[in-house]
């Protein structure tokens, strides 16, 4: 006999496999020459700033999306399925509305959604499933069972669009870069601007 959490584990499994994939062919894409993506730059004159525009030789394949959309259901499906044997396990009756409750806003708001999806679990599970919610963290949005939960959403509707993007530090990198540059006397630089974090950058930006 399979154990009731088997399936669990394969969907769990199965979302890695797709992700690895993911991962691997988007290396190989964006690592292969000549670039798909890449910036020239040029001395402005007008606003004596030196500028250097994104390039785009070749988009993105639409079928990272696709792999990153399955990954992400799989993810998502192993969730619900978790909430159907626990159900079982606590002498309920799972149903089509049942589901793993995923809540950013309040417990007040946790209440009504666990009211719902898992009305049948026991106090101890229901419990341990609050605990996990994003509504607990600072920055709720930013919460690894938030993020996954929007994404699922997403792309039930829309092919997840799949980027590259700068690490956060970058900008600090490049005004230490301008400061010691100055510094040494070798640079007229005096600051550095890049787009702001959520910028989609097309062609040209």
């Amino acid at each position: 006999m399979t154990h009731p959490l088997d399936g669990i584990q394969a969907k769990y499994d199965r979302a890695k496999e797709q992700f690895d994939e993911l991962r691997a062919e988007m290396d190989a894409f964006f690592n292969k020459e000549p670039n798909p993506v890449f910036s020239v730059g040029g001395f402005d004159t007008d606003t004596w700033e030196w500028v250097e525009r994104f390039q785009v030789r070749e988009e993105t394949p639409m079928r990272f999306g696709v792999i990153l959309g399955d990954s992400i259901h799989n993810l998502r499906s192993a969730l619900d399925h978790l909430m159907w044997q626990v159900t079982l396990l606590d002498g309920g009756s799972p149903d089509d509305q049942t589901q793993f409750p995923i809540v950013k806003e309040s417990e007040a708001r946790f209440d009504r959604v666990a009211d719902r999806r898992i009305p049948d679990l026991s106090a101890k599970h229901r419990a341990l499933v609050k605990r996990a919610q994003p509504y607990h963290a600072d920055d709720p949005t930013a919460h690894p069972l938030a993020i996954l939960n929007e994404l699922s959403i997403t792309d039930k509707h829309h092919i997840l669009n799949v980027t590259q993007q700068v690490m956060p530090d970058t900008r600090e990198s490049i005004e230490r870069l301008v400061q010691n540059m100055e510094k040494a006397g070798v640079s007229p630089a005096r600051g550095a601007f890049i787009a702001a974090e959520g910028t989609r950058v097309e062609h040209g930006t």
